[in-house]
């Protein structure tokens, strides 16, 4: 599957259907780790306006998990079936992927196959910066990925490692700043 394709399926996808199937392939080991990245950050994205999961969506991502239906059945809601169509594609996609073997042509980067393996610049770019915050802060995922993005769009050009850093300092010169002025009077006294 390659990347435009898979990114405009999620588009296609409802908000609902997308935050589902970012659950339904969250730290799936049929799906490999390394593309892991680029779907949550898409599937995430078109997810934002879903409401939160009932009981039913929670069984089918858990079925989903477990792989215990071959195929979407009759007990699904149409946002379920959605997500469910979409992580078996991504499995399968993932699935024919490792049989190709490593002699598999190189084909030219317009043609290239969807493998984060190879990831994009920016899909490198946002991994480290992540991956560095993470392991520099205590700062949500989620904040982690937001910060990030914002990053990406003013810095991206940049080693995303001394990104990562100048962005955990300029977080506590924020969280410090306000506490410093307690206590000093405005110019020209009281």
């Amino acid at each position: 599957m390659r990347w435009s394709e898979c990114y405009g399926k999620i588009q296609q996808l409802s908000p609902k259907a997308a935050k589902l199937a970012s659950r339904m392939l969250c730290k799936d080991p049929r799906v490999p780790s390394h593309w892991a990245f680029a779907l949550d950050v898409a599937l995430a994205g078109r997810g934002k306006a879903a409401g939160g999961f009932t009981s039913a969506d929670l069984d089918a991502i858990g079925a989903s998990q477990r792989q215990e239906r071959p195929e979407p059945t009759a007990e699904l809601d149409p946002a379920q079936q959605e997500a469910w169509t979409f992580a078996a594609s991504v499995r399968k996609s993932a699935a024919g992927g490792a049989n190709k073997g490593a002699q598999a042509p190189k084909l030219s980067p317009e043609d290239a196959e969807w493998d984060p393996r190879t990831p994009t610049p920016e899909e490198a770019w946002l991994l480290a910066f992540s991956q560095e915050l993470q392991r520099i802060s205590d700062l949500s995922p989620d904040d982690i990925a937001r910060r990030a993005l914002r990053r990406l769009e003013t810095d991206g050009d940049r080693n995303p490692l001394e990104a990562a850093r100048d962005e955990l300092v300029a977080s506590e010169v924020e969280n410090v700043a306000p506490h410093q002025n307690v206590g000093i009077p405005p110019e020209g006294g009281y």
